[in-house]
């Protein structure tokens, strides 16, 4: 009889052993299957906060994958970008961006200004997973037509430069062609502007610089050349590098956003 207790009370004790080893097995699984999983989701381009604030996304600025150096310039101008030409980035958070989530989850800059970051918490170069209120937008090499992506459906945007590949050139500004279809009906009667930034390049302001003749980000308006078709007749790079657009489309008091990145080269 104690020799069956005893077997009895040893086989409890490998079977608890083997459970806990499994449960440790099954935990550890279950970790690196969700690490993965945000891995995959993380964006490679620029992340559209729900502030309307953009961060540059699992890439540095020369294309490359991890975090981006920044400069002394840029680094003070993304910790301190709140207090220089506030109109603009209250601008930009406030009325570029057509989530409803706008204006909450930030976090206190810390260094007792009472101003909010608009990066929340992010840094340009950071690998930034697309969760809710948040819009992931691919840099896309293609030298000369893009396809806008939006958070809001029913408006599809179609961007097409008019002189060839983009380039910063002090000579020959761009232009653009902005499509705006709703299904397959050309969208009539709408204002349209483009706004183009480089998130990544903060200075004195929060969300970026902008083109040389729209530098606060303001918004180019376009004008209406045929049905659902609108053109943008200057665009004026002021550098080099990967450019975040955002085309508004405005009509009965609504407006739609949509966005395309891609790299400008040199002249």
């Amino acid at each position: 009889m104690i020799r069956m207790k005893w077997q009895a009370g040893c086989l409890a004790v490998l079977l608890a052993a083997a459970g806990g080893a499994a449960g440790q097995t099954h935990q550890h699984g279950h970790g690196k299957s969700g690490h993965m999983a945000a891995e995959a989701a993380a964006c490679k381009g620029f992340v559209v906060l729900s502030n309307g604030y953009a961060v540059m996304s699992g890439m540095s600025e020369k294309g490359g994958h991890g975090t981006m150096a920044m400069g002394g310039g840029h680094g003070q101008g993304m910790t301190h970008g709140g207090h220089g030409r506030s109109h603009a980035g209250t601008e930009h958070g406030h009325q570029a961006t057509g989530h409803a989530s706008m204006g909450h989850g930030h976090q206190a800059m810390g260094h007792g200004s009472g101003t909010e970051d608009p990066l929340m918490g992010l840094m340009h170069g950071d690998d930034v997973p697309v969760t809710a209120g948040r819009l992931c937008v691919p840099v896309d090499d293609a030298a000369e037509s893009w396809i806008a992506v939006s958070a809001q459906e029913g408006v599809h945007v179609r961007v097409r430069s008019l002189k060839g590949g983009l380039a910063h050139n002090s000579r020959a500004n761009e232009a653009f062609e902005v499509e705006v279809m709703e299904g397959k009906k050309p969208v009539e009667g709408a204002s349209v502007r483009l706004k183009a930034r480089m998130p990544h390049h903060d200075r004195s302001m929060a969300g970026g610089h902008g083109l040389a003749n729209d530098p606060e980000v303001r918004g180019i308006e376009a004008k209406v050349t045929g049905p659902g078709r609108y053109t943008v007749q200057t665009a004026d790079f002021s550098m080099a590098g990967s450019w975040l657009f955002e085309i508004g489309v405005t009509r009965a008091g609504k407006e739609a956003k949509a966005y395309f990145a891609t790299p400008v080269g040199e002249e």
